[in-house]
């Protein structure tokens, strides 16, 4: 099995297309066995009830690289504006498992407008103190509309800064990322141009929702994956 240090350059080399998806069976969501962590993934407006490819190579390579995980796909229509269904099956998912499972550690994921459903799931969580917050180890969004601009979470596709000065094209109407959660547990990444989360500007509207749909790429599987598992070391260990 390959490893990836928690400083470590991302390692992924394939597309993550390429990559096997995880088996999730939405049946067993209802009596989950307890896992060393589960990773919830939401996925954006209009894709199926699977995992996206935006996220699918990141989650991958977390899951096999940091064992006794399970991956859960977040259950809500993704039809537009049904984010708050989606951010209460994440908070349902997290509060059975705080009852069933109390020393289980979630890492979030959200691509879209499944980033907006992470962030208002995020909102149950602001009490650093809480035992919801503690179980919740990482946080990984992409092409967040809400996203907030010279945010400590903030990076661009290739993990830079070129999106630090930019607002999601909805941040001053959608819930953004609590203040609680501005920390080394979230990362949010933008992708140059991406209309949704870099707002707009001149080549936003030229490239129109293109860059929104190349979170799939390596590069930005790369940062998520080292992101995701340096979390999930800390909290495990």
């Amino acid at each position: 099995m390959s490893t990836l240090s928690a400083s470590a350059t991302p390692v992924l080399t394939r597309l993550p297309v390429a990559l096997e998806e995880v088996s999730v069976d939405l049946e067993a969501r209802a009596d989950p066995a307890c896992a060393k962590y589960v990773l919830i993934a939401t996925r954006g407006t209009n894709e199926p009830q699977a995992p996206t490819a935006q996220l699918t190579g990141m989650s991958n390579y977390t899951l096999g690289n940091i064992t006794g995980g399970i991956a859960y796909q977040t259950v809500y229509p993704a039809g537009d504006n049904t984010q708050q269904i989606g951010a209460d099956d994440i908070v349902r998912r997290i509060e059975q498992g705080l009852t069933d499972c109390p020393s289980q550690k979630y890492v979030l994921l959200g691509y879209s407008q499944g980033a907006t459903a992470t962030t208002l799931a995020l909102t149950n969580y602001t009490n650093t103190a809480s035992a919801g917050y503690k179980a919740i180890a990482g946080v990984l969004l992409i092409g967040n509309p809400a996203k907030l601009s010279y945010k400590i979470s903030n990076v661009d596709q290739l993990g830079g800064s070129l999106t630090n000065s930019t607002n999601g094209v909805y941040s001053t109407s959608q819930q953004p990322i609590p203040s609680a959660w501005y920390s080394s547990k979230t990362l949010d990444i933008c992708y140059v141009d991406d209309l949704v989360c870099n707002g707009l500007n001149f080549w936003s509207i030229i490239n129109a929702f293109a860059n929104h749909q190349k979170y799939y790429q390596a590069s930005v599987q790369n940062i998520g994956a080292a992101h995701l598992i340096k979390q999930l070391k800390a909290a495990l260990a």
